[in-house]
C-alpha cells in the first residue's frame, strides 16, 4: 500500500489537529520514496511532545531518500504538571539525529495548566508562528504574516525592530 510515484509532499493544518497519531502518521508510513516533505501541525493533548526522537523513528526511518525536511509541530497539552521537569535543552537534545538541517525548539507554559512545545526547521518557511512566548528564539522570521504571541510571564521582548 506503499505510494512509489510521490516524491514530494506537503500538509499543512492550522487549526489544532487530535488525530495526528491515528491518522497522519499512517499516511507518512506509505511514503516511502519522498525526496522532500514539509509539514506544519498543531496537535492537542498528545500524551508525549513531538520531539527528534519521535521524527527520527516515526517518520524519518521509512523514508530513507528524504534530503528536504521542513517541519513545524507544535503540541499542545491541558496538564502542565505531566511536562514540569521538560525544557526546551531537553527537546533540543533528541534532536542529535537529524542531520538535514537545523532546529529549534520552544517549551512555553502559556497558561499554569497549559504548556506548547514548539519544534521546527531553520530556515522557517512558513508564514504562521503560533503560541510562541517569552522565550523567542533568536532567529529570523522572513515569512512570518501571522503571530501569535502567549505567556504566563509578561513580556520583555522587542518583537517589531
Amino acid at each position: 500500500n506503499k505510494l512509489p510515484n510521490l516524491k514530494c509532499f506537503s500538509l499543512k493544518c492550522y487549526p489544532e489537529i487530535n488525530e495526528y497519531d491515528n491518522k497522519i502518521l499512517p499516511l507518512l508510513r506509505r511514503m516511502s520514496y519522498l525526496e522532500k516533505l514539509t509539514l506544519y501541525f498543531r496537535i492537542e493533548n498528545r500524551d508525549r511532545f513531538i520531539d527528534g526522537t519521535h521524527l527520527q523513528n516515526e517518520i524519518l526511518v521509512d523514508m530513507p531518500r528524504l534530503h528536504s525536511f521542513n517541519f513545524y509541530f507544535s503540541t499542545h497539552h491541558n496538564s502542565a504538571d505531566l511536562f514540569h521537569h521538560v525544557s526546551s535543552q531537553d527537546i533540543q537534545r533528541t534532536f542529535t539525529n537529524i542531520g538535514q538541517q537545523h532546529v529549534t525548539s520552544i517549551v512555553n507554559y502559556i497558561y499554569a495548566d497549559h504548556v506548547v512545545c514548539s519544534v521546527f526547521s531553520l530556515p522557517f518557511i512558513f508564514d504562521r508562528l503560533i503560541d510562541i512566548g517569552n522565550i523567542f528564539p533568536n532567529n529570523v522570521f522572513n515569512y512570518v504574516t501571522y503571530l501569535l504571541v502567549q505567556d504566563i510571564i509578561p513580556f520583555n521582548h522587542e518583537f517589531f525592530i
